[in-house]
């Protein structure tokens, strides 16, 4: 077994109760260490007991191995034992409604403490052992422990071993927990110390650039999940997945803020206090017991119910936790029960887990410890659909993940024009926390013409450069709003909307960019300078055999073929030419759209297909040397192309960069995307 799958089993087995939401209900785990007590107290005949013992623990091992499967099934059973063994979970076991639910909490503390620790005021990972202190993994360090942090990351969210973290060290300030990331920096101090004279984000996809941490704020927004048939018939599993989690986020929220107030009442109990189980309180109530407590049909059952009065009871959700409408917050807590703590910086769930966590290990309280570990498997269940925890090669398989983290927002949510601004702003709003950024190129996907003969006309023209102008609105305006957001409202210059002069503009800005250096010292955020790149996709070109498509077809099946290496050329051409005319009428457009790209799955179209483009975008007959009313130099495109990422054989892979460098018109400065056939 490689290396990559024995750490995979490793992790799988540490994050066997924190994955899966069925545990909840039917905790494997549990029924274990029931068998093991019963067989030490005799409880029935030993060959019995016996036999259920192993078939259980069998049955445990099975299901770590699930998709890696170790070259000895004792491999699995030993990580059985060594993370959650008969006699740890015996001598943990409580006489309460949920047994093992404390020994999980405390298993969360052990592995934060494992991994993170502080450098510099910022969380980072811990890769030295410490014989004074606990960690489970003590004879892994460096890169081994990177190695292993990155496959943990991969099936869990950072946020709750960050917050754990905070909560082990004792600190009580919240103030403390200002301006934390969303992940642990993996640079030593020197490494540090280099990248602070600035580095650059060259690769982001706009579609697909939000972390985790802001993608889970806006699809666990409970208020805005799409309820028609239709979409409970397409996405109804995961939907019914965001309404619990999303219930349950805000009810925990409020819960912890009520409790620093008042008495002793646990989750459960004060939740009925404050809902009751009449009308429309009453579903609210019963999403959020099924949650934690309900099997899987009985969860079907309260989320169709909520579904079937999906308004009164969003309406209801409003009124209770006074939802505020700020269209620059994206996080529904950060608009109602944690509105107050918006001034830390610092992603909700991290302030969540940080007191949900210093909850339970200060006070006895087994149902807000039972509803937490449910949030948690909840969001880790639907994290697991946008990150490849599998070790399968190729853009192929990767594919699905990605379209899975750029649609999410779109596919769960109402189509409400102001969504596009809200998700574009919090996509920068994830890069402000990368320290030391101070570029951030974002890739858009062109809006290419019809096909090669039916774009001739100047009204077709004109349609082009509307949608040109309307994609680059979009990044532009997000790009502000993101800006606006994070200066105080007090002293925000001017509103995101509303018609301003020239001059006005500009004393706002300045206004604004002051602001933000002092943020940007005081707080150690990001405010990157951004440009465009347009990304042209490459065509399945296996979908011509179906057509027996031929260069010498007749021109009007081309049309509207993209499969026609032709019709593709010519969308691509008078793409070039249509851009080249924006930089001629709107000023400095030049200075922000800087390249041009081609990527996605290169073994469907190889780089002849796309080189007279490239070749011609940065031809003479196709670039301007200043834009007339500006008089201010018009810059070359810069040329980007993915090559030498996928590949059946080196060789081929080594040809394909070749070409790329003999064909391409590349000069100094211009990039191949990965092109990992150089490292081979």
């Amino acid at each position: 077994m490689t290396r990559s799958r024995r750490i995979s089993l490793i992790c799988r087995a540490l994050l066997l109760p924190y994955c899966d939401p069925d545990f909840g209900n039917e905790d494997p785990l549990l029924k274990k260490s029931q068998l093991y007590r019963d067989f030490l107290v005799r409880n029935g005949t030993e060959d019995d007991l016996y036999l259920r013992y192993t078939r259980q623990r069998d049955n445990l091992i099975a299901r770590i191995c699930k998709l890696h499967a170790p070259d000895r099934l004792d491999e699995a059973q030993q990580l059985l034992e060594m993370f959650y063994g008969d006699a740890p979970l015996c001598e943990a076991w409580q006489e309460s409604t949920f047994p093992l639910d404390a020994f999980y909490i405390d298993q969360i503390f052990r592995i934060s403490d494992s991994f993170v620790t502080m450098r510099d005021g910022i969380p980072a990972l811990r890769t030295w052992t410490n014989l004074r202190r606990f960690d489970l993994f003590g004879g892994y360090n460096d890169l081994h422990k990177a190695e292993l942090w990155s496959m943990l990351v991969r099936l869990s969210t950072p946020d709750l071993w960050i917050a754990a973290y905070y909560v082990i060290a004792g600190i009580e300030d919240i103030r403390n927990l200002s301006n934390i990331a969303d992940n642990l920096v993996l640079s030593d101090r020197m490494l540090l110390k280099r990248l602070s004279s600035g580095i650059a984000e060259t690769h982001l996809h706009f579609n697909a650039g939000m972390d985790y941490q802001v993608l889970w704020a806006l699809i666990s927004d409970v208020t805005v999940l799409r309820y028609e048939t239709s979409h409970l018939n397409r996405d109804g599993k995961m939907l019914r997945t965001l309404l619990m989690a999303g219930l349950l986020r805000l009810f925990l929220a409020a819960y912890l803020l009520r409790t620093e107030l008042t008495g002793p009442d646990d989750f459960f109990a004060w939740v009925y206090s404050q809902l009751g189980i009449e009308g429309i309180c009453g579903i609210l109530y019963r999403v959020v017991y099924a949650a934690c407590m309900g099997q899987r049909e009985q969860q079907d059952a309260a989320c169709a119910e909520y579904f079937s009065h999906f308004g009164a009871c969003t309406r209801e959700v409003t009124e209770i936790f006074r939802v505020q409408r700020q269209p620059l917050q994206f996080d529904l807590l950060s608009r109602s029960v944690f509105h107050h703590l918006c001034e830390t910086n610092t992603s909700c769930d991290i302030l969540l887990y940080y007191k949900a966590l210093r909850e339970v290990s200060h006070h006895k309280r087994p149902q807000l410890r039972r509803a937490l570990l449910q949030y948690i498997r909840l969001k880790n269940h639907c994290f697991k659909t946008i990150t490849q925890p599998e070790d399968i090669h190729g853009l192929r398989k990767f594919r699905s993940y990605y379209q899975n983290a750029a649609g999410a927002v779109y596919r769960f949510r109402e189509p409400d024009p102001r969504l596009i601004y809200t998700a574009g702003c919090a996509i920068f709003r994830s890069q402000s926390r990368m320290p030391y950024l101070k570029l951030l190129e974002v890739k858009i996907v062109p809006p290419l013409p019809p096909g090669g003969a039916a774009m001739t006309g100047t009204m077709s023209s004109r349609t082009l450069k509307n949608e040109l102008a309307r994609q680059l609105w979009v990044v532009f305006h997000s790009y502000l709003h993101f800006l606006w957001s994070c200066v105080d409202s007090e002293r925000r210059p001017i509103s995101s909307t509303g018609a301003v002069s020239a001059e006005e503009a500009r004393n706002a800005m300045a206004a604004v960019g002051q602001a933000l250096d002092q943020l940007h010292e005081k707080q150690f955020l990001s405010f990157p300078t951004i440009g465009v790149i347009y990304h042209f996709t490459k065509p399945d070109l296996l979908r011509g055999s179906f057509g027996q498509a031929c260069w010498a077809d007749n021109p009007q099946y081309k049309g509207d073929a993209p499969h026609y290496v032709e019709t593709l050329r010519a969308q691509c051409g008078i793409f070039c030419d249509t851009l080249t005319e924006m930089f001629l009428e709107v000023p400095y457009l030049g200075e922000y759209v800087v390249g041009l790209d081609a990527a996605s799955e290169e073994l469907n179209a190889e780089p002849w297909i796309y080189a007279p483009v490239f070749v011609y975008a940065r031809s003479k007959h196709n670039t301007w040397p200043m834009n007339p009313d500006t008089r201010n130099a018009i810059p070359n495109l810069g040329l980007t192309y993915h090559v030498g990422e996928e590949f059946r054989n080196l060789y081929s892979g080594l040809r394909a960069i070749d070409e790329v460098l003999e064909y391409f018109g590349f000069k100094s400065g211009d990039r191949l995307g990965h092109a990992v056939a150089l490292q081979v």
